[in-house]
């Protein structure tokens, strides 16, 4: 999977709050299918069903405009949905 160079990854800023509503989740496959995910169960879901090659997306809202972040931080994320799945 191709995506710009320039997006900002996950790993390079902490405080983004995973299990906001207002960060979706953004999921697109190889095969171009894309899914979002905005409540705590629909994002772990759809992490669960991440493939190989998929490219997972979320969406912050700043001050002034959206951000785009990927997500390559995994253990991160791995940590967080699994806290909020206990959370649940």
């Amino acid at each position: 999977m191709i995506f710009e160079a320039h997006l900002r990854k996950t790993s390079d800023n902490p405080s983004i709050p995973w299990e906001s509503k207002l960060c979706p989740f953004i999921r697109i496959t190889q095969a171009g299918e894309v899914r979002q995910a905005k409540t705590i169960q629909q994002k772990i879901d759809l992490f669960a069903g991440l493939g190989e090659g998929d490219l997972l997306l979320i969406a912050w809202p700043g001050k002034w405009s959206q951000d785009v972040f990927v997500v390559d931080d995994w253990n991160r994320a791995t940590d967080v949905l699994a806290r909020l799945l206990e959370g649940e």
